[in-house]
């Protein structure tokens, strides 16, 4: 069979290149990015140096906007093309999770019935009449292989243009006749007018945004990344209130999201949060190890134990499609952004700091982002940094302790005296004089943080002394009531109801989606006993704090929980109607006050705890 003519096969070329950048062109805010030179380290207009070059390669850290920027390229390229009816290059796109199926001799399109693979269309149309776009090298199946592909293919032809974008890695060392740029962090200009496209309709609200960014030096910086910006965004419009600066926060929040973007189907319960996060930590974790972007939907289900076509599997891909937090292709599943991937890597090992370090040293490669999560997310950092520590990455480390959940003064301490002891004595000291010159953040554990935390751990300490069972009562109810001032607006204590006392009362003064189901007062029930809290306790608590409406209620008690009393407060925080009751033992909130964690993180994560198991 005769070969098409080669305008056919441009047309069917910028037909396909449009269908694959236009969804993304509709939703993502476009706007011009600078790249920088990598030898001359001079700022560049994007625009301007495709223009001039003709093998390209752009790397920039995840969420950086590689993919808008390419699209956004081969959308121009598309324009420029129709307007001269074929006589500019025709960009041919590319997602770099699809090259197994998309190079070589495989169908890439079909044009007058003819069946012609990439390198066929390639050579039919001209090399020189073509860019052949790569986007997310990294995210390739074989990001090795697809480089070594690309490199064979634009040696073969000589005139083919090429835009390749990915990850720093060891991959790109195929490519290295490639002029190599990277994108730039959002200049401030950039920024705005980034941020007017995320509030087009609503200029009050954008400058409400921006006043409130500009006002938190931490999430500033953060969001000259783009990814970080949208997220920050989309929990503005929600709330009113800027995220947390920490990226594992901010993720769990988007999570949050996305649990309750699925309404709820009584015909077809969804299974507990708990077991689908925990298939998608095992999917991230599979995928990451492999160097893959997707699964075919059949394995996915099959590591589930669920046949495709049965109801718990139907259930699945329901919530799996509709939660936002992945993208179907065909037959394949992957993640929406491979920092969500990145996230559930680390959510997979967030009880085993240790495993993660052997599950990371393992690989050839690994992104520094997935241990940013990791800090977030891990109790005690010490087995997750210490491994960092003895390869020498000791710059690593010191970011894990500034992401981390806990604030751990004396690891900081440690690690700054490795980096101390590392440099020269003259470079230390020019460092440390650039940073008292620029520096206008705190400091990473400011000691008025530490005082609180030190009066609520004597608080806490007092109300283990050997007194009186009602003084024990009363200093724990004081502690608690300390403990939950700031993150909770005090009301009331020992306030007698028409069913009862109730110990502390407090106001849901927290805003956002995460504290909105819970809105207004919440009961605190305190149990200094020398034992743990029984059954019978929790039904009574339950009961008042039910019948009284309250849609949130926590149970803190010194010595912990009995097995029956914590099988009780899961099945009441199950029935509909009831109140969600959160328990909290005297063990983990010493502990956490030693770690000197975020006490709002500290009771959602709890929340977390019993609604994932519970709903």
């Amino acid at each position: 069979m005769n070969t098409p003519k080669p305008l056919l096969i441009a047309a069917a070329l910028a037909s396909r290149t449009q269908d694959v950048i236009g969804q993304v062109l509709e939703s993502v805010p476009l706007i011009s990015r600078n790249l920088l030179d990598a030898r001359s380290t001079m700022l560049l207009d994007s625009d301007a140096i495709l223009r001039g070059k003709s093998r390209v390669l752009v790397v920039a850290p995840p969420g950086s906007g590689k993919t808008t920027l390419l699209r956004m390229l081969a959308n121009r390229m598309l324009v420029s093309w129709d307007q001269t009816a074929g006589a500019t290059q025709c960009p041919i796109f590319i997602r770099a999770i699809n090259l197994d199926r998309e190079q070589g001799d495989q169908a890439f399109l079909t044009v007058d019935c003819v069946a012609l693979s990439l390198t066929a269309a390639i050579d039919a149309l001209g090399p020189s009449r073509c860019t052949l776009i790569i986007d997310g090298l990294d995210e390739a199946p074989s990001p090795t292989r697809a480089a070594n592909w690309i490199a064979e293919l634009t040696h073969r032809h000589p005139a083919l243009s090429a835009l390749v974008s990915c990850r720093p890695g060891t991959y790109r060392e195929a490519l290295s006749t490639f002029e190599t740029f990277t994108l730039a962090p959002l200049a401030p200009d950039q920024t705005s007018d980034f941020i007017a496209q995320l509030f087009p309709d609503n200029v009050a609200l954008r400058n409400t945004f921006v006043e409130a960014l500009r006002a938190y030096p931490a999430l500033d910086a953060l969001a000259a990344n783009p990814f970080i910006l949208r997220m920050a965004a989309e929990t503005f419009r929600q709330s009113g209130l800027l995220p947390k600066a920490n990226p594992a926060e901010m993720m769990k929040d988007l999570i949050d999201h996305a649990i309750d973007a699925v309404p709820e189907n009584e015909a077809f319960p969804l299974p507990i949060i708990d077991d689908r996060l925990a298939a998608l930590g095992k999917l991230a974790t599979s995928l990451y190890a492999k160097g893959q972007s997707v699964q075919p939907v059949d394995e996915l289900l099959s590591d589930q134990g669920l046949q495709r076509r049965s109801q718990e599997s139907f259930v699945m891909q329901r919530w799996l499609k509709q939660s936002g937090l992945l993208h179907f292709n065909g037959e394949d599943i992957g993640f929406a952004h491979k920092s969500v991937m990145e996230f559930f890597v680390a959510w997979h090992f967030r009880d085993d700091a240790a495993g993660l370090g052997v599950f990371l040293s393992d690989l050839d490669d690994f992104s520094s982002e997935v241990l940013r999560y990791a800090a977030g997310l891990i109790d005690e950092l010490g087995p997750l940094i210490e491994p960092l520590i003895y390869r020498g990455q000791l710059l690593l480390a010191a970011n894990c302790v500034a992401w981390g959940k806990s604030r751990n003064t004396a690891l900081a301490d440690h690690i700054i005296d490795l980096i101390e002891r590392a440099l020269e004595p003259r470079i230390f000291s020019q460092m440390l004089h650039r940073v008292q010159e620029r520096r206008v953040e705190p400091a990473l554990f400011p000691p008025a943080a530490r005082d609180r935390y030190d009066t609520l751990l004597d608080l806490f300490d007092r109300s283990i002394e050997e007194v009186p069972n009602h003084e024990r009562g009363q200093r724990f109810e004081e502690f608690t009531n300390a403990l939950f001032n700031g993150v909770f607006e005090p009301v009331s204590m020992n306030y007698r109801t028409e069913h009862g006392e109730i110990d502390i009362v407090m106001e849901n003064v927290g805003q956002g989606h995460f504290w909105g189901e819970y809105g207004g007062d919440i009961f605190i029930e305190c149990k200094n006993l020398k034992n743990s809290a029984e059954a019978h306790m929790v039904h009574t608590f339950a009961s008042k704090a039910s019948l009284a409406g309250r849609k949130l209620a926590f149970f803190v008690s010194l010595n912990g929980f009995s097995a029956p009393a914590l099988a009780a407060i899961r099945t009441k925080s199950l029935m509909t109607g009831h109140t969600l009751l959160v328990p909290l033992c005297g063990e983990e909130i010493r502990n956490a006050l030693l770690r000197r964690v975020d006490l709002e993180n500290f009771f959602k994560d709890q929340i977390r705890k019993v609604r994932h198991q519970g709903t």
